[in-house]
């Protein structure tokens, strides 16, 4: 068995939240379009073989990257970001996303194993 480094990005506001009080997020979405996140999210992802996410992640996730990595109007990094999701086996604990959406995810390489308190 090989050794795996296990490596966690959690963004949060100064004030220790991650939305806004009606829920949106939109102040995330500028932060991560500044180059600066752009390469920091590079190197966090580069070598990495396993993505876990939440359903609410893996759902935003979906509906956006797919998409990103055959755009030719999309920002370089952001295409490469975009195909490594992709690409990357991603990792969704299974109550979760299967009660939320009641059937199986449609995202290639997305697992969704069973994980018992």
């Amino acid at each position: 068995m090989s050794d795996r480094k296990v490596i966690a990005n959690v963004t949060v506001s100064m004030d220790g939240f991650t939305a806004d009080p009606d829920g949106g997020m939109g102040w995330l979405v500028e932060t991560a379009l500044h180059e600066q996140t752009r390469a920091y999210m590079e190197g966090l992802y580069r070598g990495a073989s396993t993505v876990l996410l939440g359903r609410n992640n893996y759902e935003g996730f979906h509906g956006f990257w797919p998409a990103v990595a055959n755009d030719p109007y999309a920002h370089p990094r952001d295409r490469a970001s975009a195909t490594w999701l992709n690409d990357v086996e991603k990792v969704v604990p299974h109550g979760r996303l299967r009660r939320r959406t009641g059937r199986t995810p449609t995202w290639p390489r997305t697992l969704t194993p069973r994980f018992t308190p």
